[in-house]
């Protein structure tokens, strides 16, 4: 069983982590940081896996933390073996606005080497610079515009980002052969 923390209360998230870290079960995730910090660093504690909400790379305008501050800031625990991002995309939350900061050019080398161009839709041209992400289909561009715009920590950022999968992986095989609750 894997528990996902992020839509519990501090209350019970506390009490639900007591009873892994009793266990040392890892089969725990926060799949887009809405947990309180602390509780995010006693997951990654556990083995557990953290990820990011996908938010735009900085501060969007009505002063939401942005991707990379969060990434940063989720970094300061314990230390994190892969990282992922979560969209959450169920008809209530929003996609990715474009920002200022956005500057992405195309053509762009996506996070896994592939050359990219526009994304084409019958007549349709998205642009990362002026639609955001209205789809998944422009994760790739957001993923691109992430790293350029953390500049020094892109290498860091790309590898935690392509560790990501393995991570979650890792922690679902840790919960599988774990105390069982």
């Amino acid at each position: 069983m894997i528990v996902n923390i992020d839509h519990m209360g501090v209350t019970t998230a506390t009490s639900v982590l007591e009873m892994l870290e009793t266990r040392s079960y890892s089969g725990v995730m926060s799949a887009h940081s809405w947990a309180d910090r602390t509780i995010l660093h006693r997951t990654v504690a556990l083995s557990g896996f953290a990820a990011g909400y996908s938010h735009p790379a900085h501060h969007s305008d009505d002063g939401g933390i942005g991707f990379l501050d969060e990434w940063k800031a989720n970094r300061s625990g314990p230390r994190v073996g892969g990282y992922g991002y979560g969209s959450d995309v169920n008809g209530l939350a929003p996609l990715p606005e474009p920002t200022a900061e956005t500057t992405l050019r195309y053509p762009f080398t996506a996070i896994n080497g592939a050359r990219m161009t526009r994304m084409r839709a019958g007549t349709r041209v998205y642009d990362l610079n002026d639609d955001g992400v209205p789809h998944y289909g422009l994760y790739p561009d957001w993923c691109a515009d992430l790293l350029d715009q953390a500049g020094a920590e892109g290498p860091a950022l790309r590898g935690d980002l392509l560790s990501g999968a393995e991570a979650f992986t890792s922690m679902w095989e840790r919960a599988r052969a774990g105390s069982g609750l």
